[in-house]
C-alpha cells in the first residue's frame, strides 16, 4: 500500500484510486466523478468544495474526515466503515449537500449535520443517538428502524420518520414539520 500523508490536493479529477492511504491530507475543489476507490483509506482527510459524485468504495475506509461545502451525489457512506467498527466517517461536515446517499447501519451519534442538506438520503439502521439536524433541509430523507433517542431535528423538513420503527424517545421536533410523523398512523387531523 502506498502512504501519502500531509498533502494538499486542489482542482484535481480523480477517477481511479487503488491501495492508497491518505493520512491528513486535503482535497480542495476536486472532483470526484464515478472514482473507484479499491482498497483506498482516507485518514483525517479534508474535502473542501469537492465533489462527490456516485464513488465506488470496495474494500475502503474514510476515518474522522471533514467535509465542508462539498457535494456528495449517490455515495453509500456504509460501505467505507469496517463492519462492526465504532470509528466514524464524519468529524466535522458543514454547508455540505448530500443526494442519494445511503448511511445505512452507520453510528453517527452525536453527528453534527447543522447547516447541511440532505436530498433522498437513506438513514437505515443507524445509530443516531444524540444526532444535531437542527436546520437541515431533509428534502424526502428516510430514516427507517434507526436510534434517534435524543436527536434534534428543530427548524429542519422534509424528513420521512416513522414513530413505529424508530427510537424517539427525547427527540426534539418543531411545529408544524413534527405532525408529518403521525403520516404513517393514518389518522386525520383538522
Amino acid at each position: 500500500m502506498k502512504y501519502v500523508e500531509n498533502q494538499k490536493f486542489e482542482n484535481k479529477k480523480i477517477t481511479k484510486l487503488e491501495g492508497i492511504q491518505f493520512n491528513d491530507c486535503t482535497f480542495i475543489n476536486c472532483m470526484f466523478d464515478h472514482c473507484d476507490c479499491m482498497n483506498t483509506q482516507f485518514l483525517e482527510c479534508v474535502f473542501e468544495k469537492s465533489k462527490l459524485v456516485q464513488v465506488g468504495f470496495v474494500h475502503s475506509q474514510m476515518r474522522n474526515c471533514s467535509f465542508k461545502q462539498c457535494e456528495c451525489i449517490g455515495i453509500s457512506f456504509g460501505n467505507v466503515v469496517p463492519n462492526g467498527s465504532v470509528d466514524t466517517i464524519f468529524q466535522e461536515c458543514s454547508k455540505s449537500y448530500f443526494k442519494y446517499c445511503i448511511f445505512q447501519g452507520m453510528k453517527l451519534t452525536k453527528f453534527q449535520a447543522i447547516t447541511n442538506t440532505f436530498e433522498q438520503c437513506s438513514f437505515h439502521y443507524c445509530d443516531l443517538k444524540s444526532a444535531n439536524f437542527s436546520g437541515c433541509q431533509l428534502m424526502n430523507s428516510d430514516f427507517q428502524q434507526s436510534n434517534l433517542q435524543k436527536a434534534n431535528f428543530k427548524d429542519s423538513y422534509g424528513y420521512i420518520i416513522d414513530p413505529k420503527t424508530n427510537q424517539l424517545k427525547g427527540a426534539m421536533f418543531s411545529i408544524p414539520e413534527v405532525l408529518h410523523l403521525l403520516d404513517g398512523l393514518g389518522i386525520k387531523i383538522d
